[in-house]
């Protein structure tokens, strides 16, 4: 997930201005820092750049920054509902958000949603991933009404029809097909599956095809009631809009929505990877695909900065290696994914079939190096100077800023100032630590999808 966000201040005196408890509440650490309230007046007086915060009375939490730099306006309606969420009822949280998206009472189908919004040239977007789902809206900055009408309409009037269940179904089980099909989408749900195999990160996001099938109207409003009211979400306004003018919207178009209680998230521990495990699966024609991997920090572990400095190092000097310099691969890299109970890291490459077994053990070769290379100031200081620049750019668009600021106040993470800050204060031995720590080559995990056996596969 990303990182974003400055700390955020919040607007009324009131009873129900955005407190440090409700926060804690949704899961947000030490990161936010202390909120001190701005009375609404002065906020509509001088509307300022940093974000201001504020809790509807239903409990809603509303984000908002006033953002001068385009005539556009960014909505983010996120909640705490994620892959991770159903475990018992693998892909049922993507069911939900996808069922509201098929129409409500004022747009009665997807297209008419999706017609309102383009209508005034802009967008009406969903999606879930592990740890959350998100309605998003992006219109001219003069037609807030429209993206505030849009997303109020999915979470207080979806149509939620026994039709259109059956089409969400369809559709994901269309998903489970191409999933099955495309190898980097297989080999990344093999990979996930089975690091995490036995804890709620290891759910697939899209289920399985007896989930889905066994998937009712029923079920669905009943994790919807869990997983979509006001407790468990967090809107972000950001755009050219006053703090008052998005207040007063977030007050009219949302303040009907039942408070709900916040989704229990208790903190689960990962189990121990204590030996290596390889899964296999066949898909793709020409090409195999592996990755080879560990549980590394997680999103508020202090050890993060330096694995996302690690990762930054490794990942030119394994295509350099892989594909430069032996011609074994096609592509090769690393990535950390750092999610809230923990993270992965996994060094990746597509190959040719025959030679898998040679790369998978160079790639091992290099992990065993990574443990005892002495990282040099010059090096570490180029991979800061690229993360922290990084952060700033990702942050551009309105559209950006409003999920970074989502994820935020739903994940925990640290505004951009204090992980740029923690990043500066890494240094090569905190490097070298991390890699001892976590990257055990004989405890690595490894998924590889290749073509058909006897056909050139894996």
């Amino acid at each position: 997930m990303p990182d974003t966000g400055e700390e955020m201040q919040a607007p009324g005196a009131g009873p129900h201005r955005l407190s440090r408890r409700h926060l804690l509440a949704l899961g947000v650490g030490a990161g936010i820092g202390a909120i001190a309230p701005v009375p609404r007046t002065a906020a509509a007086a001088a509307p300022t750049r940093s974000p201001v915060g504020h809790v509807l009375p239903n409990g809603l939490v509303v984000v908002m920054e006033d953002r001068r730099s385009a005539d556009t306006l960014a909505l983010q309606l996120t909640a705490r509902a994620g892959g991770r969420d159903t475990p018992d009822a693998p892909g049922l949280a993507l069911l939900v958000s996808r069922l509201m998206f098929q129409g409500t009472g004022s747009y009665p189908s997807e297209t008419s949603l999706q017609r309102a919004a383009a209508l005034v040239g802009g967008e009406v977007t969903r999606g879930t991933s592990e740890e959350t789902s998100v309605f998003t809206s992006v219109v001219p900055a003069f037609e807030a009404g429209v993206a505030f009408d849009l997303l109020s309409s999915l979470v207080l009037d979806p149509l939620l029809e026994e039709s259109a269940l059956a089409r969400v179904k369809e559709i994901a089980l269309q998903d489970l097909a191409r999933g099955r099909a495309s190898p980097s989408r297989l080999v990344a749900d093999l990979f996930q599956s089975s690091i995490f195999a036995g804890h709620p990160l290891g759910t697939p996001v899209i289920g399985t095809p007896e989930s889905i099938a066994a998937t009712t109207r029923a079920s669905l409003l009943q994790a919807r009631e869990r997983l979509w009211r006001a407790r468990n979400l967090v809107l972000t306004i950001v755009g050219r809009l006053s703090v008052e003018d998005a207040l007063s919207h977030a007050e009219a178009y949302f303040g009907a929505l039942p408070p709900g209680a916040s989704n229990e998230r208790p903190s689960v521990p990962v189990p121990a990877v204590d030996a290596q495990r390889t899964v296999v699966g066949e898909a793709g024609q020409q090409q195999a695909q592996y990755r080879l991997g560990f549980i590394a920090p997680g999103l508020n572990h202090p050890d993060r900065y330096a694995f996302v400095l690690l990762d930054t190092l490794v990942s030119d000097y394994l295509y350099d290696e892989l594909r430069t310099e032996r011609g074994l691969a096609y592509f090769a890299g690393s990535d950390y994914t750092p999610y809230s109970d923990a993270g992965t890291w996994v060094a990746a490459a597509n190959v040719d079939p025959q030679n898998v077994e040679l790369a998978l053990s160079l790639t091992l070769t290099i992990v065993r190096q990574l443990r005892v290379v002495p990282w040099s100031s010059t090096a570490l200081n180029a991979a800061k100077g690229l993360m922290a620049g990084r952060q700033v750019l990702e942050q551009e668009t309105n559209a950006a800023r409003a999920e970074r600021l989502s994820s935020q106040l739903t994940l925990g993470t640290q505004s951009t100032d204090e992980y740029v800050r923690r990043l500066q204060a890494v240094t090569p031995e905190d490097v070298a630590r991390v890699a001892q720590t976590y990257l055990h080559p004989d405890r690595a995990t490894v998924a590889i999808v290749g073509p058909r056996r006897g056909s050139g596969g894996p």
